[in-house]
């Protein structure tokens, strides 16, 4: 077999596509299990909301250059504040100092 300058850069190209790929799709397991995690708080439990958010600030920590995450992150807040503000939990506002 003889390598030429076209086999060499092929292998060059395909080892820097692989990389490249690497490199995007590192977070993506922990992305997907939080993400799923983030769902179940769409959906309405508080609990889960909370536990998706260390996920999401360690990947916007890691990733600070993807986006995504970062949306994910404030989307992640605005579920607190959902939260916060439901009807069950409105006696602890009620209730407050600062409400006379």
């Amino acid at each position: 077999m003889r390598i030429t300058n076209y086999s060499i850069q092929h292998l060059f190209f395909s080892l820097l596509i692989t990389f490249m790929a690497m490199r995007v799709l590192a977070g993506l397991p922990t992305f997907v299990r939080t993400q799923a995690i983030f769902e179940r708080g769409l959906r309405g439990d508080a609990d889960a909301a909370e536990r998706s958010y260390p996920g999401f600030q360690r990947l916007v920590q890691e990733y600070p250059d993807n986006p995504l995450y970062l949306a994910y992150l404030g989307a992640n807040e605005t579920l607190f504040a959902r939260d916060m503000f439901c009807l069950g939990n409105a006696s602890v506002f009620l209730t407050a100092d600062w409400i006379r």
